[in-house]
């Protein structure tokens, strides 16, 4: 237990976790973690109270599912594992802002559910393992949560009982828009098919991520579905009523809330988790409870008659037999007051004509009311007839939109390809603009050459007609001396 060095840094808690009636094993888990020090205030015990420092404290609650005792096993891991990555965090960044509080939390429940996918992965056993995730992290004035599957969390506000939490499932869906009251939810078939779970492979987790002021004297419930499996949320303010306004303790309140979840159901695990600040931890404290519930409730204890009226009331199916009984009722009363009240006057045939007139309008009543509940069977029936119509439709949706986004990607890839062409083809067309100027270069270096080379040739040639025209000068003139030396030379010399 961790002591609180003042009333407004402290909180009181109380936590259970119990099998159920049917299970054999608990695969619930749930944890009160300081993320200052890493402290589980709760140490992994099944029931346990008390106060902690209340700045920077998690709570969270798990209901794990696989075989054997791979639920169990992703439970606690989640429930340890989640802590620790946001310290690592927090380590690099230990006051966010809000929004940057709410994309730590995500990122380390996103972190958890990979590892948890790995942890599967070495062990066959515990392939295809997975837990929900209710978790609520404190932070001054400030509340931040996050949500994945079917587990809840709840606050108790001025006498105001509500659900904080969305259910990630069809039927969560169906509650939140309003297409069906609480009440038609625990009817609904399938309500425990939830469509996000932390180590869920063949889906991308979605984690909810939402954020709520803090007010000194709140009450904080979280809960697995188990609690909540027959359940209203009225039901749960009513037994938190009953134990906190009387003086009771938060642990009181926590057992008596999983006696009753055992009584009206007991199918699976429950587990309960609850914190306030104005509450006792145990029955030792003096502390006064500050959750009265007089806006909704009465001071005093409600008679039998009436909480019997009220259950019966409340229930969907026991409203058309109390109905008929009403009915049933007032006729037979209307009846005997006719009946004493004519007595002396004669007009028993009278009567008689009215009992048989009012019988027969009882049973038009009667068969008017069983078509109604006949009908609505059918409703309800073609209801779940046309969503399951509308599930196909998305599904096909879906597939149509993948295929999209693959078409999307190859045109994508075809775009970049055909750009690096253009690219490259631009490069190209560089290439030989400068290979055509090197080209022209050459042809005028050549002309250039050519004229030269002709002027140098030409000038030899005339260099050469002159020294042939030189050299024939001199022949003649070596003839004509040649032959004057023949004509001064004697004859019989």
């Amino acid at each position: 237990m961790t002591t609180a060095k003042s009333n407004q840094s402290s909180i009181q808690y109380a936590a259970v976790t119990h099998v159920g009636r049917v299970r054999k094993r608990n695969e619930d888990a749930c944890g009160l973690i300081s993320l200052s020090d890493g402290q589980d205030c709760l140490q992994g015990l099944d029931r346990r109270s008390g106060s902690c420092g209340r700045d920077n404290l998690l709570a969270l609650v798990c209901d794990g599912m696989g075989g054997g005792n791979a639920g169990d096993y992703a439970s606690r891991f989640v429930v340890n594992q989640l802590p620790c990555e946001m310290r690592k965090r927090l380590q690099i960044d230990p006051a966010p802002s809000l929004q940057d509080g709410g994309d730590l939390l995500r990122e380390s429940a996103e972190e958890t559910h990979f590892k948890l996918i790995e942890e599967g992965r070495k062990d066959a056993d515990r392939e295809g393992m997975g837990t929900t995730l209710s978790a609520l992290w404190l932070r001054g004035s400030r509340i931040c949560i996050a949500q994945v599957g079917d587990s809840r969390i709840y606050r108790l506000r001025e006498g105001q009982f509500e659900q904080l939490s969305v259910d990630q499932s069809r039927v969560g869906r169906m509650r939140a828009s309003g297409r069906i009251t609480e009440e038609e939810s625990l009817e609904w078939a399938g309500k425990n098919e939830i469509e996000q779970a932390m180590g869920m492979e063949d889906r991308k987790l979605d984690v909810a991520i939402d954020f709520f002021e803090y007010r000194s004297g709140d009450l904080y419930l979280l809960c697995s579905d188990g609690l909540t499996d027959r359940l209203l949320a009225s039901d749960l303010q009513e037994i938190l009523a009953e134990i906190l306004d009387k003086g009771g303790s938060l642990a009181n309140a926590a057992e008596k809330l999983i006696a009753e979840g055992n009584r009206c159901s007991g199918r699976d695990n429950l587990t309960v988790v609850l914190l306030s600040e104005g509450s006792k931890p145990d029955d030792s404290s003096k502390t006064q409870p500050n959750h009265s519930l007089k806006t909704t409730l009465p001071s005093q204890e409600r008679p039998p008659m009436y909480r019997i009226l009220s259950n019966l009331i409340e229930k969907p199916v026991s409203r058309l037999f109390f109905g008929l009984a009403c009915v049933l009722v007032f006729l037979l009363t209307f009846v005997i007051t006719l009946i004493f009240a004519n007595l002396n006057s004669g007009r028993i045939a009278v009567l008689q004509s009215d009992l048989e007139t009012l019988t027969t309008d009882f049973d038009r009543v009667v068969s008017g009311l069983e078509a109604m509940h006949d009908s609505r069977g059918d409703l309800e029936a073609e209801i779940q007839t046309r969503f399951n119509t509308i599930d196909q439709r998305n599904a096909g949706l879906v597939s149509d939109v993948s295929e999209l986004r693959s078409s999307f990607e190859i045109q994508r890839v075809e775009i970049a390809t055909l750009r690096g062409v253009a690219a490259r083809q631009e490069e190209l067309e560089g290439q030989v603009s400068e290979i055509e100027g090197l080209i022209n270069e050459l042809e005028f270096s050549l002309n250039e050459t050519e004229e030269s080379l002709q002027r140098q040739l030409t000038g030899r040639l005339m260099q050469l007609v002159e020294r042939v025209n030189a050299l024939a000068g001199l022949v003649e003139q070596l003839e004509t001396e040649a032959a004057q030396t023949d004509e001064g030379v004697p004859a019989d010399e």
